[in-house]
Parts: structure tokens; C-alpha cells; sequence
């Protein structure tokens, strides 16, 4: 089994892409992603295959991948040891720790801590060590993610796709995914979001003191935009 802390500095001061599978995905083609440094997280695969990187902190979505589409577990992925609410059996039913991924622990911090800029800045300094995998967030597997960039030493992290809301009318890239977890979808959007959003605010606030920019994009032009700045 591979630790995340393998992956210290592998990409010292290149900028990385994190796609989330959020409606405003729908306005990015489906080539966004080729040629750059990329991770997706859970079901943006479904619109970024060519991604090097997959990020999955929880058992569903990888379930179903492992059932419909097998290759992704072929991919360089990043994920929870063991997945969010479930045990190291059931993980391992589901992936092969010996294959090539590296893990982390996921932990949820207490009370108000994932809002909290002044913790989540400590914990970045830690992360900056390379010597710390146990990682968390406020129930979005976009903080773990952002704290998987920072320690491959990645700046800036360019943020799409991760609006922490559902929107009618738009595929978000995961409808196959989601009738297998109707319930976690729409916690997670629902009745999580405001509070998913707190967290991931304060996380940006804490890259921005450790010195690392977060470019967050909600449409294609803005991206766009930002490179060719």
C-alpha cells in the first residue's frame, strides 16, 4: 500500500486542475482537461477520463464505477483509507490496496474547525511537511482533494465544477452514479451545501495566507480568461 506522502512535491509549483461534478460542468467541453495537470473527483471521470488523477473519499460512486466502468480503477487515484463511514473490509471489496493508488485518512474535524481559517491553516503547514495523510473536510471530498494538491506542491489549484448545489436541468455527469445513491445525493446538495461552501471558503482563505492561490471557475469564459492571463 502506497501512502499520500509518496506523492510529496511530485509537482512542486505546477499549477493543477480539480474538476467536481457540479452543474457548471455542462458549459466546459469535454477536452477542458486534456493536456493539463488534472485530478476529477468521484464522478467527473464521467466527463474527463483523460484526467491523471482520480479522487474518491467515498465506497458508492466507486462501486459503481468498479460495475460500469471498470477502467477507472485503472487510473492513478487518490482515496480514503478507509472510504468515509465504512470499514477497511468493505473498502477492500471494492479496490485493491496493492494497486497503484495512495491513501489517506479521512478525518472530520470537531465543532466549527472546517470553517475555521486559523486551524485549517495549521493543518495546511502540516500537510507542507509531507509527513501528515490524515486529512479531512466538512462532507465534500473537495477539501481532501485540495489538501492532496498542496502536498504535491501544486500552486495555483484551478478550482470547476464544485458549486456544492444541484441545479434542474443539468447532467452534472453522475446521473448513473446518483440512482445508486439517491439519498447521499441529495444530502450532500440539499441539506450539506451552505455548510459544504463555509468550509471550502475558509480552506481557500487559508491557502491564500500559506501563500497558495486558489482560482475557483463557475463558467467556461472565466477559465478562459484566467489563461490567458
Amino acid at each position: 500500500m502506497k501512502y499520500i506522502t509518496e506523492l510529496y512535491n511530485k509537482h512542486e509549483g505546477r499549477a493543477i486542475w480539480i474538476a467536481g461534478a457540479g452543474p457548471s460542468l455542462d458549459a466546459f467541453p469535454d477536452v477542458f482537461m486534456d493536456g493539463k495537470l488534472a485530478i476529477v473527483l468521484h464522478n467527473a471521470y464521467l466527463k474527463f477520463p483523460n484526467a491523471q488523477y482520480c479522487h474518491a473519499n467515498e465506497l458508492d460512486r466507486v462501486q459503481w464505477f468498479k460495475e460500469n466502468r471498470p477502467e477507472y480503477l485503472d487510473k492513478t487515484c487518490t482515496f480514503a483509507w478507509p472510504f468515509y463511514g465504512r470499514t477497511q473490509k468493505q473498502t477492500e471489496a471494492v479496490i485493491d490496496p496493492e494497486r497503484d493508488n495512495y491513501y489517506f485518512f479521512i478525518l472530520r474535524p470537531h465543532g466549527s474547525r472546517y470553517k475555521d481559517p486559523d486551524w485549517i491553516e495549521r493543518k495546511i503547514g502540516q500537510i507542507r511537511t509531507g509527513k501528515v495523510i490524515d486529512f479531512g473536510g466538512y462532507n465534500t471530498c473537495l477539501h481532501a482533494c485540495m489538501y492532496v494538491c498542496i502536498l504535491m506542491g501544486c500552486n495555483p489549484i484551478n478550482i470547476i465544477g464544485c458549486e456544492h448545489k444541484a441545479e434542474p436541468g443539468k447532467d452534472e455527469y453522475f446521473k448513473a452514479a446518483q440512482e445508486a445513491s439517491k439519498d447521499l445525493f441529495k444530502r450532500n446538495h440539499v441539506k450539506l451545501g451552505p455548510r459544504q461552501e463555509a468550509g471550502t471558503l475558509a480552506l481557500i482563505e487559508a491557502c491564500k495566507r500559506q501563500a497558495i492561490r486558489v482560482n475557483r471557475f463557475s463558467n467556461y469564459e472565466d477559465s478562459l480568461h484566467f489563461a490567458a492571463s
